[in-house]
């Protein structure tokens, strides 16, 4: 009889060992089973790999799983923090906005497809990448067909994120910037009537030109012309009784006509002293008081409220 119990409970004692074994090992599996349950319950908690696999981006944080370091610091700077802000919204992707989907690269990261290293993009392709986002700014059609972009020049040439300065990110700030392509104009600043830019520092070269769409003043659209130099000069802007053609309008440049924009040896920024300058618009009043300056009688060369000769009141 005693030896039945004791067989019994030996049996007993196996099959409780056997359940326990059974349920360890069918636990990895629970688990599993659980988290996928979980993932048709919340669509919106996808795991990173599926969501790569659904759609080709996973966001930031599959990212910054291995490029911790260079996750960090963009989101330490204002143009990462808005660019996760645009991801958190559902608007944009933050790394992958710019550097393209990771599916294939998380996928296999050695021997897969290497994402998009801005550094070695064309000017083109590099510019482009940038305006997914600065539409609102720029148009695609206004920067290709400015200078810049037909010089071959991308805006990481003078925007830098990580280290730029000022609220644009430039390299360096104006004129030194531009001054690092357009060397000659460093020389010409230097004469003796110049617009105060490089040594004075009180106007920036972007003052006068719109870099990102024309970068040099309109020629032949004399309104253009005058708009942008009467922001300064105001007292020249009028509107007057009778004014100069060469300044109100016409198939002419404008103030340019008289005017050089950098610099000139003459003072005022004038393209030649004396007679000489009048002359070559009104080379038919050569014989015309020969002597001195035409602006000795006409005063008002800029434009007159009294004489349509632009003669002294």
């Amino acid at each position: 009889m005693r030896s039945c119990v004791l067989l019994r409970l030996a049996v007993f004692g196996c099959l409780v060992g056997l359940c326990l074994v059974i349920g360890f090992s069918l636990q990895p599996f629970a688990r599993a089973a659980e988290e996928g349950a979980t993932d048709a319950a919340a669509p919106g908690a996808e795991s990173p790999r599926k969501v790569l696999r659904a759609g080709g981006y996973g966001g930031s944080e599959v990212c910054g799983a291995c490029h911790t370091g260079n996750y960090r610091h963009e989101q330490s700077i204002l143009h990462g923090k808005r660019l996760l802000s645009l991801e958190q919204g559902k608007r944009s992707w933050d790394c992958e906005g710019c550097h393209g989907p990771a599916k294939a690269h998380v996928e296999d990261p050695i021997n897969g497809p290497k994402m998009a290293k801005l550094g070695e993009l064309s000017p083109a392709r590099f510019s482009e990448v940038c305006l997914q986002c600065h539409q609102k700014l720029l148009r695609k059609h206004e920067w290709v067909a400015g200078e810049h972009s037909g010089g071959g020049v991308h805006c990481y040439q003078c925007h830098e994120l990580a280290k730029g300065v000022g609220p644009n990110h430039l390299l360096q700030q104006e004129p030194e910037l531009c001054l690092g392509c357009h060397r000659e104009k460093a020389a010409e600043f230097g004469l003796n009537s110049h617009h105060p830019v490089l040594r004075e520092h009180r106007m920036r070269c972007t003052d006068c030109h719109a870099v990102h769409r024309q970068m040099a003043l309109p020629v032949g659209d004399s309104e253009e012309v005058r708009r942008r130099c009467t922001q300064c000069h105001k007292q020249q802007r009028g509107p007057y009784v009778f004014e100069h053609a060469a300044v109100s309008g016409g198939l002419s440049d404008g103030c340019l006509d008289c005017h050089r924009p950098h610099s000139s040896p003459n003072r005022d920024l004038l393209r030649l002293t004396g007679r000489g300058l009048c002359l070559a618009c009104h080379p038919d009043q050569v014989l015309h008081f020969p002597g001195p300056d035409c602006i000795t009688c006409h005063t008002g060369f800029h434009g007159s409220n009294s004489d349509p000769n632009l003669l002294a009141p």
